[in-house]
């Protein structure tokens, strides 16, 4: 009889959240515990879910307080495998290697497309007809890892960001059903990225919003609802107020 798999969840936010409530739902006997961070400044936070969540079904949380107290959690559980969703902080390349299943990640595009920080937002930013997730392994190169699974997303010419999350976040959770215990006990293996069709997309902030209202008004339409809730919003000045 097999050795039953050890997994930890490291991440924060609501698809985190609900990607840890499924593996405890999935297999409670698989989970170890989970890592988050304390993200109130941020208004995505779920960090007060994740306490509630963890006390009512006897999760062990733990909240990094920065990125080297994070890896010594991880080499301190011994997890096989590591689910790792909506996670602040680069993972060492020691620690990458450490495990024996590695860390299997969620980002939202379709990999090799949109590598990279907000990938969505700079989706919607270029008029992609459709969006799109990606399980995939972490490796030392950004975003390279090989592709575990993969949705499309059909983005509608009235889709704002808030209802493509919401689809992505439920489709994540049907490919997780789907493929949790075929993946941690190596049914399927993951397919490598084609690494000649790659694109990047940078982090974008707050300041990043401001409207050019030189451009058509198609782009000025999806500039604003790449950047509207949950994240910041786009902006303009009116009489030097904006």
């Amino acid at each position: 009889m097999s050795k039953k798999k050890r997994v930890l969840f490291i991440g924060s936010k609501s698809l985190g959240l609900r990607v840890l409530q499924e593996i405890h739902r999935i297999s409670p006997d698989t989970l170890i515990g989970a890592v988050t961070i304390d993200d109130c400044s941020d208004p995505r936070t779920k960090l007060t879910d994740f306490q509630t969540f963890s006390d009512e079904h006897k999760v062990d949380l733990h909240v990094a307080r920065n990125r080297k107290h994070s890896e010594h959690l991880i080499q301190e559980l011994k997890p096989d495998l590591c689910f790792v969703v909506g996670w602040y902080w680069l993972i060492s390349d020691t620690v990458l290697d450490d495990l024996p299943l590695g860390f299997i990640g969620i980002h939202n595009s379709l990999l090799p497309k949109f590598r990279g920080g907000s990938p969505l937002i700079w989706t919607i930013i270029n008029g992609e007809k459709e969006a799109g997730f990606s399980f995939f392994s972490l490796t030392s190169g950004m975003d390279e890892g090989k592709i575990w699974a993969q949705q499309r997303i059909p983005i509608g010419e009235r889709d704002y960001i808030s209802s493509i999350l919401e689809k992505i976040e439920t489709e994540a959770i049907a490919v997780l059903q789907r493929d949790y215990h075929e993946i941690i006990n190596g049914r399927i293996k993951p397919v490598e990225q084609n690494h000649e069709l790659a694109t990047y997309c940078a982090q974008r902030l707050p300041g990043d919003g401001n409207i050019d209202w030189s451009k058509p008004a198609q782009e000025v339409f999806n500039f604003i609802r790449a950047q509207s809730d949950p994240y910041p919003g786009a902006f303009t000045f009116f009489q030097a107020q904006e």
